[in-house]
């Protein structure tokens, strides 16, 4: 009985955890029109676009927002501290997928275009966790029309190989034509679950049971050898 309870509050700080934010991006702060880098060095690692090494920021009516224009564009986070039992990456992406009429067309809004995507253009969420292999988390395909009308919301669970304090995020486009496939992400939000202080104080209740259960198991085993 006692060795039950004990598992069952081990199993604690997972089910009861808090929801802490380890990584927040609005781009709200930055200046319109600007390069990524350098001014957002303190949260993005790297972000290239057309050969560059430097990704546009544009702003819409309201908001600010990460704008991509041209082939081979990647955004990269610096290092997150993510070692925790869950992790939850969301954040809102905008891009015109083909709609299969002949056409490329394009849609502009706020002063910015949004070309639509030609074959095999399609955009990607990765991960790594070394700095250099990355690994594919979701990919948007080219001929989605789901992201055409604005911004959807995005939500991604991250697997266990990505829960690590070295993980970083990618988003990128690794084809596409000169200056075209443009594409747009925001309110990028990475959560990690967090066991609350009362759980922890269970959970040390769990070990000190198990610690317990042992001792009275090894002293029950060494009665019945003396009898």
């Amino acid at each position: 009985m006692i060795l039950a309870v004990a598992v069952l509050v081990w199993t604690a700080p997972i089910a009861s955890a808090q929801q802490v934010t380890v990584f927040s991006e609005t781009f709200e702060s930055y200046t319109v029109g600007s390069s990524l880098l350098p001014q957002g060095s303190a949260k993005w690692a790297s972000a290239t676009a057309e050969g560059k090494t430097t990704v546009r920021l544009n702003a819409a009516a309201t908001n600010r927002y990460l704008y991509f224009n041209g082939g081979n564009e990647q955004a990269t986070t610096v290092v997150l501290g993510a070692a925790r039992a869950t992790a939850t990456l969301t954040f809102n992406l905008r891009y015109t997928g083909n709609d299969g009429d002949g056409t490329q067309n394009e849609i502009v809004t706020d002063g910015q275009t949004f070309q639509e995507f030609e074959s095999g253009d399609d955009v990607s969420v990765q991960y790594t966790v070394n700095g250099t292999s990355f690994t594919n988390l979701q990919t948007f395909t080219w001929n989605s029309t789901t992201y055409r009308a604005g911004f959807v919301a995005v939500t991604i669970h991250l697997p266990s190989p990505a829960l690590k304090n070295t993980l970083q995020i990618r988003f990128q486009q690794p084809a596409g034509g000169t200056n075209r496939d443009q594409w747009a992400i925001d309110n990028v939000v990475l959560m990690v679950a967090v066991p609350e202080p009362a759980t922890w104080a269970l959970f040390a209740l769990g070990i000190c049971g198990l610690g317990f259960e042992v001792r009275r198991r090894r002293a029950a085993r060494r009665a019945r050898t003396t009898v």
